[in-house]
């Protein structure tokens, strides 16, 4: 029970430490992050039942498919601010939740996937110590991975651009390049997430 707590600890603090960057550090309001998790654990999920996957290579390409849809979702943010954005990334949330619920010949509808594939570690699955154990690693590299984004120009870009797009503008920092980056730095850190529990 313990070791599940941790891990769970783990896995939302992933998906956190992202939205952190996006939300707090680059003023970009988003309600449909829980659509990018399901990206990172259908990734995951469908890579390794349907096409037979290596576990680990498909944990990877969840990350780098919801640094894709988060790049997607990114591209209104460059046309509504505030609630309208807040607004768009939650229809976001809601037509992934319908698609996979609804499309179950890809999906699995209601039911979901079964028999996903765990991570291994020469042939033997993880068990709960193992995934505690490289869920804590991954948050550790996450923070320290997003903790130099923001320490950096980037970071600096962020901040200008969360207080005033315009003046930021102004001085060179290109608006639209820093909104993307925030969003496909939550998505893939959510991605991971996701593929977490999936695995």
């Amino acid at each position: 029970f313990h070791l599940k707590v941790l891990f769970m600890i783990g896995v939302n603090y992933l998906a956190a430490v992202g939205l952190n960057a996006l939300v707090n550090h680059t003023g970009q309001k988003s309600l449909g992050h829980a659509g990018l998790f399901a990206v990172g654990a259908y990734t995951a999920a469908l890579l390794t039942t349907r096409f037979e996957w290596n576990p680990w290579l498909a944990f990877l390409a969840s990350g780098v498919m919801s640094g894709v849809f988060g790049a997607v979702v990114a591209l209104p943010a460059l046309r509504v601010a505030g609630p309208a954005l807040a607004m768009v990334t939650i229809g976001f949330g809601i037509v992934v939740e319908k698609i996979v619920s609804e499309w179950q010949d890809v999906f699995g509808g209601q039911a979901g996937l079964y028999g996903v594939p765990s991570l291994n570690f020469s042939g033997a699955d993880f068990g709960p110590r193992e995934w505690v154990w490289f869920t804590g690693a991954l948050c550790l590299v996450a923070h320290l991975a997003i903790r130099s984004l923001l320490t950096g120009k980037h970071g600096r870009a962020f901040r200008a651009v969360s207080h005033a797009e315009i003046a930021a503008e102004s001085v060179g920092v290109s608006v639209y390049r820093v909104k993307v980056l925030a969003f496909v730095v939550s998505a893939i850190t959510c991605g991971f997430a996701g593929a977490l529990v999936a695995q």
